[in-house]
This record gives C-alpha cells, structure tokens and sequence, in this order.
C-alpha cells in the first residue's frame, strides 16, 4: 500500500474483508514508513483457499516469505489480528510490535447470526443490515464498503469458500482456535484496541491479559475502531510503532 523505508507494517484484515480496506488508515499515519497488506485466503485476490486457522497462518507466512519481509510491525484486525499474534508466536516472521483491533481468538464466543447472515447474503440489500452490526453507529457504515464487499465477492465468487471458513473456523458461533496463550508468551510491545459496544466479539475478553499489553477501550465503538474512529486508532498505532 505504501513504499517508503525502514521496517515495514504489515496490516492484515479480518474475516470477510480484504487488503484494501486499510487504504484510509494507512493514508491517516506519518512518516515514509513501507505498509504490506495481505490477502487472508479465500479473500481479495489471494490465490488460495485455507479450512483450518494454522493453515491461514501458513499462508500469510509464505506470503511475507515472498515478499522477503524478515521482520515487521504486525497490526490486524479481527481474524487477522489473530494471525498477526499466531505469527509472532511461531517465529514465521521476526515481529517487531504487534498492534491488535478486536482481536479474535481471545475467548470462546461470537456472533453466530452475524456470521450466518453476513455469509449468507448475496446482495447489498441483503448484507448491509448485518454489515451495520459491525458499527456502534449504523450512520458511520458507508454505503460504499457493502458495495465493496459485494464486488468482491461476486468477482471471485468467493461466498461459497468464505461460508465454508467460516464454519471452520466458527462452528456453532464458537470460536475454535485460540491465540490467548500466544500472546502471554510473546515478548514484543503489543497494544490492544477493542470498542466497548462490539457486537461481534464482546470486549470482557481483554479481560486478565498479561500487564505488559496496552489496552485501549472506546465506548460507543463496535467491531470496526478503524473506521469509527479511524484518527484516534492512526494515532494510536503511529505512536506504537515509534
């Protein structure tokens, strides 16, 4: 997303969504700093398909392999904020920082109708109202990022793929995997940002985190503090890295 020097930021998104979403908040951070978005598979323009956690895990590492990334500050959110600890924790890449937006893989709960609905819908009139339980403020969901998700989707016919990750992944609104344990090992600086009105995956699984993690919680923001408040979120993260 952005060339420049030194370490880079890798930002990878989280279930259902894809690499460009992270444009407006990577255009918010200062500095020349290089930014690397991944596609998840089964996401955006990834090549592959993934029915397990390690597997996506795997793929993100070859991806960074690739693109010769020895080392970098890991951000993510959701799903993707779990891949970024998982990967910090295996050593696939050496991390720097990790900087994580309602991380899953936390605690043993989610949304199970947003899940089923979200991979059920086959056009905007259909997915905006499960897309507008991501926000705190259904006004804040632009119109345009349903329209997005739909595009996507439909190019790459990836609805059918992403229903089946998901009940991988999520069986029974549970989550299956768990990176909990990762992040107490992990010796990087790490800072956690959750909206207090996250329908998705509820904030209380932040609670009993290690001291050492930096813990941010906004009041009247759901599963997207990146867009509800993208700002603060670009200075907080601008701050991290530093």
């Amino acid at each position: 997303l952005r060339r420049g020097s030194g370490t880079p930021l890798v930002v990878i998104h989280g279930f259902g969504s894809e690499s460009g979403m992270w444009r407006p908040l990577v255009a918010a951070l200062p500095g020349e700093r290089p930014v690397l978005a991944v596609d998840l598979p089964s996401h955006g323009l990834s090549p592959s398909h993934a029915t397990s956690f390690a597997a996506i895990v795997d793929a993100v590492a070859a991806v960074l392999a690739e693109e010769a990334v020895p080392e970098a500050h890991l951000a993510g959110h959701s799903l993707g904020a779990a891949v970024a600890v998982a990967l910090s924790d295996g050593g696939q890449v050496g991390a720097r920082s990790l900087f994580l937006m309602s991380p899953a893989g936390l605690g043993p709960d989610i949304d199970g109708a947003f899940l089923s609905g979200f991979t059920r819908a086959r056009d905007a009139a259909s997915l905006a109202p499960w897309m507008r339980m991501l926000v705190h403020d259904p006004d804040s969901l632009p119109a345009s990022l349903v329209d997005a998700t739909i595009r996507s989707r439909g190019e790459r016919d990836l609805l059918g793929a992403q229903a089946a990750l998901a009940e991988d992944l999520f069986p029974d609104a549970t989550q299956v995997f768990s990176v909990r344990a990762a992040l107490q090992r992990v010796a990087v600086p790490a800072r956690i940002v959750f909206g207090l009105a996250d329908r998705i995956i509820p904030a209380r699984h932040t609670s009993g985190l290690p001291g050492t993690v930096g813990l941010h919680l906004f009041p009247q923001v759901g599963h997207m503090p990146h867009l509800e408040v993208r700002d603060a979120v670009g200075k907080l993260l601008g701050e991290h890295i530093r």
